[in-house]
């Protein structure tokens, strides 16, 4: 009769393995000058870096910045969304592709996007 073999329980993952990435809710401080800091919900590559804030300066801008935005936007299929004009004016504000805010986790666009337009209405 063959020797039965006991098989060993299979080894469960270390938990530091499960754990999902750390994410927070994006956060934005306003601060003087038209710059806005915001803290994102979780380190995200933007302009070739890997951040976990982006700052926007926004009073750097000029009437050219916010042409150039609009027609970026429109190239986007000739689109009329105010969030996607909030997120081209934003790229220009951080000096980074609008391709790496669109990345973004949807809570950290809208809030980006959101700072730009109330930049701008405010």
């Amino acid at each position: 009769m063959p020797e039965k073999q006991i098989q060993k329980p299979a080894q469960q993952p270390d938990a530091a393995e499960n754990k999902k990435p750390e994410t927070s809710k994006p956060s934005a401080e306003r601060e003087s000058g038209g710059v806005v800091s915001v803290n994102l919900s979780k380190p995200c590559d933007v302009g070739g870096e890997k951040r976990t804030a982006l700052t926007l300066c926004f009073g750097d801008l000029t009437g050219q910045h916010l042409v150039a935005a609009e027609d970026e936007r429109d190239a986007f299929g000739g689109s009329s969304s105010n969030m996607l004009y909030g997120l081209c004016i934003a790229a220009k504000a951080a000096k980074c592709p609008v391709d790496d805010l669109l990345a973004l986790p949807a809570k950290d666009a809208n809030l980006i996007a959101a700072e730009a337009i109330d930049f701008l209405t405010a």
